[in-house]
C-alpha cells in the first residue's frame, strides 16, 4: 500500500500543489463550459447547466447528461448511462493552471482543465458530435 502510494506521488507530484475547494471550482465554471485534456489530448467538453447538472461530449464524441455533487474535498460525477461515480479533487499548480486527478487511489489520472469559456456543447441528434 504505501509502496503504491508513493508511486503515484512520484509518477504525478502533487503534494506541493493546493487543493482547490469544490464549492469554488462550481463557483468559477457554473453556466460555463470546462475543457478537459490529457497530455496535449482533447478529452472532453462539459457544460455546466448549474451546480447539480452537467452536459458533457467526452473524446469520442458520445454526449450524456450527468449530476455533480460535492462530497468532502471531491467533485463527484455521475452520468446517465453508468451509476458509477466518478470523483474528481481539483489542484491549482504554481503556474495558475487548474488540474483534477480521480480521487480513487488506484487512478493516477490527471486532467488539465485547458479551458473556461461560453461556448455551448453540441451534439448531433444521434448523440455525436
Amino acid at each position: 500500500m504505501i509502496r503504491t502510494l508513493a508511486a503515484l506521488m512520484i509518477a504525478t507530484p502533487l503534494a506541493a500543489q493546493q487543493i482547490v475547494d469544490p464549492e469554488s471550482v462550481l463557483d468559477l465554471v457554473e453556466g460555463r463550459v470546462l475543457e478537459y485534456s490529457a497530455q496535449g489530448r482533447e478529452m472532453g467538453r462539459e457544460q455546466f447547466l448549474s451546480r447539480t447538472e452537467v452536459f458533457l461530449r467526452s473524446a469520442s464524441g458520445k454526449c450524456l447528461y450527468g449530476e455533480v455533487s460535492v462530497r468532502g474535498s471531491a467533485l463527484c460525477f455521475e452520468y446517465e448511462d453508468s451509476p458509477t461515480l466518478h470523483c474528481w479533487a481539483t489542484f491549482r499548480f504554481p503556474d495558475g493552471s487548474l488540474k483534477m486527478r480521480l480521487t480513487s487511489l488506484s487512478s493516477n489520472t490527471l486532467l488539465d482543465l485547458s479551458d473556461i469559456n461560453d461556448d455551448p456543447v453540441i451534439c448531433d441528434p444521434a448523440g455525436t458530435v
